[in-house]
Parts: C-alpha cells; structure tokens; sequence
C-alpha cells in the first residue's frame, strides 16, 4: 500500500512538473504568414502580403496586400499590383486592383479578381 501511494505521488509530480514545463515553451507559429502592421496617413493598416489560392489550390503567381481602416472592425481590403492603400488606387482611377476581402460560405477569406477568387489565408 504504501509503495503505492509513493508511486500516485511520483506520478502526480511528474504531469504536473511537464505541465508547469510546457506552460513556458513559446507558441508554434507560422512563419511565412508573419506581418508588421503599419499605419498609413490616411489611417489605413497595412496587416500583411500574402499570395492568393485558387479553388484547386493552385498559388497565384502575384500577391495580394491586405489592409483595414481604422473604425472598420473586421472589415478588409486588397490591393494587387501596388504596395499602396485603397483608396489611393481608387483616387488614381485603378479599381481593379483593389476590393473588398470577403468570406465565403466556409468562412475563407478571397480576394475577386478578374472572374476568379482568390483564396487568402492570413
């Protein structure tokens, strides 16, 4: 009896050590979607560039340039071809570099461009 009451207690302090352990090993995370979010003077975010999937999974061979503005909560935008916000495409009469990221029925966000959407994981 006694031995195995040493044995529960051996084993006790050993899964709760490896959790106190685990509890300060650093998050996985996913290095190539990595962003710096930066603030433009129009107060536009910049979250990130990131390339674009097709519905066979096939990578777009450009990439898309994700912002949101300030006061949009969960709202966001592309940009394509150019590493500028919005609405200075749309100022400089490009809008079809530029729309709003929307989320399919599955909740994956995609990026329409010329008839086709393109899948962004971000």
């Amino acid at each position: 009896m006694k031995k195995l009451f040493i044995a529960a207690t051996l084993l006790i302090v050993m899964v709760a050590g490896a959790m106190v352990l685990s509890s300060f090993s650093e998050p996985k995370e996913n290095l190539k979607n990595e962003s710096v979010q930066i603030t433009t003077n129009d107060d536009w975010n910049r979250i990130g560039e990131y390339y674009g999937y097709d519905r066979d999974g096939k990578r777009s061979w450009y990439s898309f340039v994700i912002w949101q503005k300030e006061g949009t909560c969960g709202a966001y935008y592309w940009t394509y071809a150019w590493d500028v916000d919005p609405d200075y495409m749309k100022l400089k009469g490009d809008k079809n570099h530029t729309g709003e990221l929307r989320k399919n029925s599955e909740g994956k966000w995609y990026a329409a461009l010329d008839g086709t959407n393109y899948f962004i994981d971000f």
